[in-house]
């Protein structure tokens, strides 16, 4: 270990070397690409194994491969298969809408071209190439923010590489839509500051669209009240008026607007498919019983204050031990320079700047010590699966104020010639106790130490408390203090370096665990299901569904399925999916995950037939047993393929109902059994059909269980719905029914759908729980099934004009700027 640090400070300190002699006296005005340079430089070296695509960077964590691998490859294959883009996808469950918000932005358009021109290697490789160029953002906005805020060329550089290897961006760029937001926040910063100091509005607009592109709705909220409070500090800072300040941020507010409304054509489904899940409606009632007093967990407040000296005190992935999970958990990390520049500001720093630093500090603690503060900056979100709440959002921007106030530190030194000794000393012995006493006192709260990561924490502490208290910025010689500078510059990197390649180590170690793992997994995305697909699409090109037999939340089971039209893994469930699965089949639900996910209905003989299931993969060694009724079809390698006989379309016709009142009344196995026999409509629909009495149903339920199974499923498939043409978001097909009769879609009541009987638009009522119906008269009928969102064209309308709006009131701008120039 010992030789690979040296060596990398060694390779930073040539580096920078070269650089400097290359610029000789330019190379102020050249730091901002020596700091780029430097970053992608070092993070090349931490991440050569995804680089070069001996460790894919999707497998280093489970959402890599189980969520973010199958959307990826999901929209690559679309792009292959020239069909278009829909906007609805069978994919996910019994179907979800087809969000395309993150889709377009750059660092995920990027690796998704890479996958359909090229290769999936190419895709995997591309992603961890796009996780350098964000990192190389983050420093250049860093950069040119801590540059508007006046700090000179050496402090923006310093900090901007800090930045780029704090622990927020290193471990959640394995999460890689995570890691966009740490330059997207420092973009937006530097683009308020631009418009506060120079009246160039222009760059807000900008910052919030990509914001709100690549992140969501969600960060909206979150960046709106950060901003604010921001906007509100940073006026009060300039001793600005009141009418002035209300000027400022209501024009901030308007450019922020403005902003998202650029994004309204891609922003309006993703917020549909946020706010239509049960997942996020779970969150009202936790908003009504947070309690604003309540204290922080004691291993939450450890957990915070270890991660201030090494993100993996604790350990981390797998071998996490702290508080919540390594993605929610408070991640403060900015390297320990940082820890001992802050107190510097606040010892030579302006008594005026020390409030305001003191204030922030406060601030900070009240967020970390009352749980309240974070449950409003998140929108009382709460990963309730877990039982815990969330701390992945806004955490970053404690790292950015502890980044800007320990920069203040470090300007005051330099101005001051020396850093404070005094203070450098009690810094360091306070940080050293701080950090003892956590060592002994965490493992009784449970939480384990990896001692190996805290030798190098106390070799750090010492290295930089002692290169601080020898510093000197009093000479004059410009040798000297570009030595100062470099071997600052490689403390840092060394330090953050180490800790980044520890992380990064074991996220591969994980990773490749994961890959080899799927490798041989007969179920697995690398096994033999391919093939097993290939051959269900060559022998059947109908609308269908296909299960596979394993159980528990498995990370492999979405991308086993991913282009047969089910996944038999529902994740972040919409309402009417999950009302469905909760009234008649709340098993599928994962143990202690909430509402997120559900291993489906595939299994289920009575729910499988009745939503359209044809087809079942099983390994040939396992031990499940296959459901009534399913014969073997062929076998394929590992994988044996299975036909359901007594198959249902998509689309069953009933010719009698019960009540929902009445319905909830059975037994969870009784439901399922009656929703083959009659539809369950809700009380007050009225559709002329026949209503089935108790005595009916419990006579029925009495049967011989597999005789009533044929008997019911003989009955729906009677009068058979035909499909002629089908795209995800346009089914067409015919049917004749021999009475008056109701024809239900396992499809979910999600606004956007619109049914057309023999041309004409018919209303859609809700049937069996949470699906799409309609009422058929007796005879022939062409029917046909469209969804299109409701808010596609207006919310398109409106991100047009918006843009138009925003290019005029550019050009407007830069003319009036040109007119005033040749009038000076």
């Amino acid at each position: 270990m010992i030789y690979y640090t040296l060596g990398l400070i060694a390779l930073c300190l040539g580096w920078s070397v070269c650089a400097l002699l290359i610029f000789r006296k330019g190379y102020k005005q050249h730091m901002l690409f020596i700091a780029a340079s430097i970053t992608f430089f070092i993070a090349c070296i931490i991440y050569r194994r995804y680089l070069i695509g001996h460790t894919p960077i999707m497998y280093s964590v489970s959402d890599g491969f189980s969520q973010f691998l199958p959307i990826y490859k999901d929209f690559v294959r679309t792009l292959q298969d020239g069909n278009g883009l829909t906007f609805w996808n069978f994919s996910n469950g019994f179907g979800a809408i087809q969000s395309y918000l993150r889709f377009f932005y750059p660092t995920n358009l990027i690796p998704i071209l890479a996958g359909t021109f090229i290769n999936e290697q190419a895709l995997m490789i591309t992603v961890a190439w796009m996780q350098i160029l964000k990192m190389v953002l983050a420093t250049v906005f860093m950069f040119l923010f801590l540059k508007k805020l006046k700090f000179n060329d050496f402090i923006c550089c310093n900090m901007g590489i800090i930045y780029a290897f704090c622990g927020i961006l290193i471990l959640r760029g394995h999460w890689w839509i995570l890691g966009d937001e740490c330059y997207l926040a420092m973009f937006i910063l530097w683009a308020v500051e631009c418009f506060f100091q120079d009246k160039k509005w222009y760059f807000i607009p900008v910052s919030i669209a990509l914001l709100a592109s690549c992140l969501g709705v969600y960060y909206i909220y979150l960046y709106a009240i950060e901003l604010f409070i921001y906007g509100t500090v940073r006026y009060l800072y300039d001793k600005g008026s009141l009418k002035g300040y209300l000027k400022f941020i209501f024009t901030c507010g308007g450019l922020f607007l403005l902003g998202v409304l650029m994004m309204s054509g891609l922003l309006a489904d993703s917020a549909r498919v946020m706010l239509d899940t049960a997942r996020y409606s779970a969150t009202t009632d936790y908003a009504k019983t947070f309690a604003l007093f309540e204290y922080v967990d004691s291993k939450v407040l450890f957990s915070a204050v270890l991660s201030l000296f090494d993100i993996n005190t604790n350990g981390v992935f797998h071998m996490y031990t702290g508080a919540l999970n390594y993605l929610e958990r408070p991640i403060f990390y900015c390297g320990l320079g940082c820890l001992f520049f802050i107190p510097q500001g606040l010892i030579l720093g302006e008594k005026r700047t020390k409030r305001f630093i003191i204030f922030g500090l406060l601030l900070a603690g009240l967020y970390m010590i009352f749980p309240v503060f974070t449950d409003i900056f998140n929108l009382f979100i709460k990963n309730e699966e877990l039982g815990l709440r969330s701390y992945r959002l806004s955490s970053l921007w404690i790292v950015i104020m502890m980044i800007v106030v320990a920069a203040y530190g470090l300007h005051c030194s330099m101005k001051n010639g020396c850093f404070s000794k005094k203070g450098i000393f009690c810094t360091g012995l306070s940080l050293i106790v701080i950090f003892g006493f956590c060592l002994l006192a965490a493992p009784q709260n449970g939480v384990t130490i990896d001692y190996n990561v805290c030798r190098w924490v106390v070799l750090f502490l010492i290295v930089w408390s002692s290169f601080l208290i020898l510093l000197n910025w009093k000479t004059e010689h410009r040798l000297i203090k570009v030595g100062t500078f470099l071997v600052m510059i490689c403390i840092s990197i060394a330090e953050m370096g180490h800790s980044a390649r520890t992380t990064i180590n074991v996220s591969s170690v994980v990773a490749s665990e994961f890959y080899d793992f799927m490798q041989n997994d007969a179920l697995g995305y690398y096994g033999d299901v391919p093939m097993a697909v290939d051959y269900i699409k060559n022998y059947d090109d109908g609308l269908y569904r296909v299960a596979g037999l394993r159980t528990g939340l498995s990370p492999y089971c979405a991308p086993l399925y991913f282009g047969i039209y089910d996944s038999s893994y529902y994740a972040n469930i919409n309402s009417k999916t999950y009302e469905f699965l909760n009234e008649v089949y709340p098993e599928s639900f994962l143990a202690n995950l909430g509402t997120k996910y559900s291993v489906g209905v595939g299994a289920d003989l009575y729910l499988s037939t009745l939503t359209g299931y044809k087809y079942l993969l099983k390994a040939v060694d396992s031990d499940y047993e296959v459901p009534y009724g399913y014969e073997l079809l062929h076998t394929i390698g590992d994988i044996n393929i299975y036909e359901n006989r007594l198959n249902l379309s998509i689309g069953i016709t009933y010719d009698s109902y019960i009540k929902k009142s009445c319905f909830e009344k059975y037994s969870d196995e009784d439901q399922r059994k009656i929703m083959l026999y009659c539809t369950v409509l809700d009380d007050d629909t009225d559709v002329g059909l026949r209503e089935v009495s108790s005595h009916e149903l419990d006579s029925m339920l009495l049967k011989e269980k597999y005789s009533s199974y044929e008997n019911n499923v003989s009955h729906r498939a009677a009068d058979k719905f035909s499909i002629q043409s089908w795209k995800e978001d346009y089914i067409v097909g015919n049917i004749r029914v021999t009475k008056d009769s109701f024809i239900v879609f396992s499809i979910p009541h999600v606004q956007g759908w619109d049914i057309y009987i023999d041309g004409v638009k018919t209303d859609i009522e809700t049937a069996n729980i949470g699906f799409i119906a309609v009422p058929l008269t007796e005879g022939q009928h062409r029917i046909e099934l469209r969804y299109l969102p409701k808010t596609l064209i207006p919310s398109a309308v409106l991100s047009i004009l918006t843009a138009i709006i925003y290019l005029i009131l550019v050009i407007k701008n830069v003319r009036g700027s040109q007119v005033k120039n040749e009038k000076i």
